[in-house]
Parts: structure tokens; C-alpha cells; sequence
């Protein structure tokens, strides 16, 4: 089976009126952290957007403030379609296992239909999950 990382993106983001690169788009010290975790495992990255589901982290986007966190039900289901779609157009879904290191909101809608490895399920709170990334990075 072959993995992908999936990255939830962040509320903190570059807003000076210019494109960069998803990668670098997303500035806080959570999403960095998880960017270099997401390196350890050697394999596809893509972000999860509430704005543009699927990000290839060479994707050049601008600033946006969109949310999933404050999308009704049917708003997170439509959305979850859509990221489904965009990874079937890229990768063979039956044999595929997601690696994610996002929250609830982004993978609640998919976990049904997709190989979901939920990293942080049982690790706590940001605080502790910055510090298993940490230690696995560590030990990488």
C-alpha cells in the first residue's frame, strides 16, 4: 500500500497581497512543525484547505480566510466529496493509506471511504502533539 501525508492547513497565513507556494503559505509554528513531521515519512504531502480541499505544497495560492471550523454539516460533507474527488484524480484510493495530521473537521467526512491513519487521535492536545512530532523528528 502506498502512504500520503495529509496536512490540515492553518489560520495563520502570509497576507501581503502576493501568491506563494501552499508550503510556505501557512506561517504558524503547528504547521511547520508538522510540515518537517510530514518529511520524515518519505512520501506525497498534500494540504487539506477549507478553501482549495487539495493542495500539491508547490501550488501557488494567495492569502484567504476561510475556515472549516465554521461550515454547517452539509458545508464539511461537500467539502469532504470534494477533497475524495481530488485525491482519486491522483492517487488509487483502494491502496492508498492516509497518513493526517489534522484535526477532527478535516477527516471527520472521509474516514468512511478512505484508509485514514489519524496520527493524533489518542495523542491530546497541539501542546502534545508538537511534542510527539518532536520526538519522532528526533528519531527519524
Amino acid at each position: 500500500m502506498n502512504n500520503v501525508v495529509l496536512i490540515g492547513c492553518g489560520n495563520q497565513k502570509l497576507n501581503d497581497g502576493k501568491t506563494h507556494r501552499a508550503e510556505e503559505l501557512y506561517t504558524s509554528g503547528y504547521f511547520k512543525l508538522k510540515m518537517k513531521y510530514a518529511k520524515t515519512f518519505n512520501c506525497p504531502i498534500r494540504i487539506l484547505s477549507a478553501k482549495h480541499h487539495v493542495l500539491n505544497l508547490d501550488k501557488e495560492i494567495e492569502y484567504y480566510d476561510k475556515t472549516l471550523k465554521k461550515m454547517k454539516k452539509n458545508e464539511k460533507v461537500e467539502w469532504a466529496k470534494e477533497v475524495k474527488t481530488e485525491l482519486g484524480s491522483e492517487f488509487d484510493l483502494a491502496n492508498t493509506n492516509f497518513i493526517v495530521l489534522a484535526g477532527k473537521d478535516y477527516y471527520k467526512y472521509l474516514d468512511k471511504d478512505l484508509n485514514l491513519d489519524l496520527v493524533f487521535k489518542d495523542v491530546g492536545g497541539i501542546g502534545k502533539q508538537m511534542a510527539f512530532m518532536k520526538k519522532a523528528i528526533e528519531n527519524a
